[in-house]
């Protein structure tokens, strides 16, 4: 395949200039990484998460990252000087738009180039890393070569939320342009991104289709929005893997599953109407795969409570504080499945946890303030009654926890005759 010219810089004044020697062919560090440059003009568009259903127009981080190594490695060295140019602090404005657009045209001509050789699309694909990547490229061009209008959408998504009246948001989806699907589907995405509410989005969707079955949802226009919302719902099972499957951070494991719980009512209404559509088929799918993502660490939170609040039975006593660390994050996890039970196929799981967690706290914690009568000075016990306060806190409320911090509190006081 022919190398291409070197890519034009985004402002040409603003190139580094050329040096004799050696330095000359030593391009400046990137200031940004790849994953930055990426996530800088492609944001909007970007979806991680497990490969469960196919979403039109989204981008995995991943295999942009990918397409931009290649074009660095294999077109022009010099991208990464460019992109520094282009999207550090300050530069002119529309200059990121400018670079995005020469990078869009760069992986189109290197495509139909490709396609117009025997065998070109197969050595392309290898070069990318697997000819699965080809299938990446037409969604990258078309969010390159238009990114002003993917952020003027992402805009458009916040205009959304200061929308109550479902008439007037119905007529302002309408405004969406359909000419082209891939970047209608694009916009789509970013708009919904923004959305802070998207069961309200749902209802005005229904409304601009006079009707919640989905042909009527598709010959009204509003079928990227129904997508753009399915692929930001797998977005979301992707941030709750991004920490190896863990959840190391639970706030915002929670704040997913809230947010997918939102995203599936507001699609509800509309799958619901056919069980036999991609839409539900889709839905379904990421339902299922969340859920047996929680299931586990809702099960067996009972017997982490148990375990850890329990006094060792053999040998010396000790506290297994990360065992309580993690039994606490288990109990936020089935507080925030528990509010999101209608989006999620957990209802048993959930009845049971919720059930037994409570009668667990009830127990233990009485048995803990006994123990703590005869021994009121026995620092582990203090510590298991302070855990105990913390997993009761989500488990019943904030004045539970403060009636038994004080009946502690108390009966050291005392001495241990309260």
């Amino acid at each position: 395949m022919s190398q291409p010219s070197p890519v034009i810089p985004p402002n040409p004044a603003d190139a580094p200039h050329a040096s004799s020697g050696a330095a000359a062919a030593s391009p400046a560090v990137p200031d940004f990484s790849p994953r930055q440059i990426v996530r800088h003009l492609l944001g909007p568009v970007l979806i991680d998460g497990p490969d469960l259903v196919h979403c039109d127009g989204a981008i995995r981080t991943e295999a942009a990252i990918e397409v931009w190594k290649w074009m660095v490695r294999d077109l022009d060295p010099q991208l990464g000087n460019y992109a520094a140019l282009a999207l550090r602090p300050g530069a002119p404005l529309g200059t990121d738009e400018r670079f995005a657009r020469l990078l869009g045209d760069l992986i189109g001509a290197q495509h139909r180039a490709a396609a117009e050789q025997l065998d070109g699309l197969h050595r392309l694909g290898i070069q990318l890393g697997g000819e699965q990547m080809l299938e990446v490229l037409p969604a990258l061009q078309s969010a390159l070569r238009n990114l002003k209008l993917v952020h003027q959408a992402a805009h458009f998504g916040k205009t959304l939320n200061a929308i109550s009246d479902r008439h007037a948001l119905a007529v302002t989806l309408q405004s969406l342009p359909v000419e082209d699907g891939l970047l209608t589907h694009q916009l789509a995405l970013a708009a919904i991104g923004q959305v802070s509410n998207p069961q309200i989005l749902g209802e005005g969707m229904i409304v601009a289709a006079g009707a919640s079955h989905p042909a009527r949802i598709g010959q009204a226009g509003l079928g990227p929005y129904v997508n753009a919302i399915i692929a930001h719902a797998q977005n979301q099972i992707g941030l709750l893997k991004s920490g190896g499957g863990h959840f190391t951070d639970i706030d915002l494991a929670c704040r997913v599953i809230a947010r997918f719980h939102r995203f599936m009512r507001a699609l509800a209404p509309i799958v619901e109407e056919d069980r036999r559509s991609l839409w539900f088929a889709n839905v379904a799918r990421l339902v299922g795969h969340l859920s047996e993502l929680l299931r586990r660490r809702i099960e067996e939170v009972d017997s982490q409570i148990r375990r850890g609040l329990r006094p060792s039975r053999i040998g010396a006593d000790s506290l297994d504080r990360d065992g309580l660390l993690d039994a606490l994050n288990n109990m936020y996890l089935l507080h925030a499945a528990k509010d999101a039970r209608e989006s999620l196929a957990l209802n048993q799981a959930i009845d049971t946890a919720w059930i037994h967690t409570g009668q667990s706290c009830e127990t233990l914690s009485t048995r803990l303030l006994d123990r703590l009568r005869e021994h009121p000075h026995d620092a582990i016990t203090q510590d298991r009654i302070d855990f105990c306060a913390k997993i009761a806190r989500v488990r019943f409320s904030e004045e539970y926890a403060d009636v038994l911090a004080r009946a502690k509190e108390t009966i050291i006081r005392n001495g241990g005759s309260a």
